[in-house]
């Protein structure tokens, strides 16, 4: 059943190089279509319903898992996998819709009366009617086609943002990874020009240096501070950057981006 709707709904088989977004993945469909994806090779994302579901399938592997009622969550994920089970929830409605439908409409009275009477006092009334989808034209399949249709595109739409969502916060690590080696190099040329520094004030101390030299070395030491505190202020930004991205709530204190 897990197979079958991974074919229905996500087009097909995943490999190696797929992102697959599983939604309701602690369910007994959803962790069995996690773990057929793993052992294609490809990369799983889990959405479930509390934290203690998130540990179950982290346990089964799943490469990562997002607890969909955790203030954390990015609310546009949220939507689009609201809009996912919905869609989902469409095919079964669609597809129960193909079978009969029996109804016993009716009604039984009686007037329990002397035994001689009870024959002619007792009135019955029974109908029973029996819809069949047989002769509707393919109407009832078309509808289960077109609820296929809006699941596929809805998982498509819950696949892209899910995928921006994981670009963002990509983009935000390779940001702050790279910010923070830009760091080490500046902390290097400050401690650079503060020696160079010290060593021209002692020498002018001792007439061997010109004043010029020193007030040279001086810019080049506070241009080094001011870069390292540019490259501080950068770095706070991308964390910021980097909680925004998970969808964790950010005061406007602490948020560069927000007007003051």
């Amino acid at each position: 059943t897990a197979w079958c709707g991974l074919e229905t709904v996500g087009g097909g088989r995943p490999n190696g190089s797929d992102v697959v977004a599983v939604s309701g993945a602690a369910g007994a469909v959803g962790s069995l279509v996690g773990q057929l994806c793993k052992r294609r090779g490809a990369a799983v994302v889990g959405v479930c319903g509390s934290e203690a579901k998130v540990d179950f399938l982290q346990e089964l592997g799943f490469d990562r898992a997002l607890n969909r009622h955790s203030a954390d969550l990015r609310a546009d994920l949220r939507a689009a996998e609201r809009d996912l089970a919905a869609a989902s929830a469409g095919i079964g409605v669609a597809e129960a819709d193909l079978y009969p439908a029996l109804s016993i409409p009716g009604r039984l009275t009686g007037d329990i009366g002397a035994a001689d009477r009870i024959v002619d006092d007792v009135v019955a009334q029974l109908g029973i009617a029996l819809s069949l989808s047989l002769a509707d034209g393919g109407e009832r399949r078309a509808n289960v086609r077109a609820a296929e249709a809006r699941a596929r595109q809805a998982a498509l739409v819950y696949q892209g943002v899910l995928l921006d969502a994981l670009g963002e916060v990509e983009t935000a690590l390779v940001t702050i990874d790279a910010i923070e080696a830009q760091s080490i190099e500046l902390q290097t040329a400050v401690t650079a020009s503060e020696q160079a520094f010290d060593q021209l004030n002692a020498l002018y101390r001792e007439g061997l240096a010109s004043f010029i030299d020193i007030l040279d070395a001086q810019r080049t030491l506070i241009s080094s501070r001011q870069s390292q505190l540019e490259s501080r202020a950068n770095h706070a930004k991308a964390i910021i950057g980097l909680y925004r991205a998970l969808g964790a709530q950010v005061s406007p204190a602490t948020d560069p981006a927000s007007p003051t």
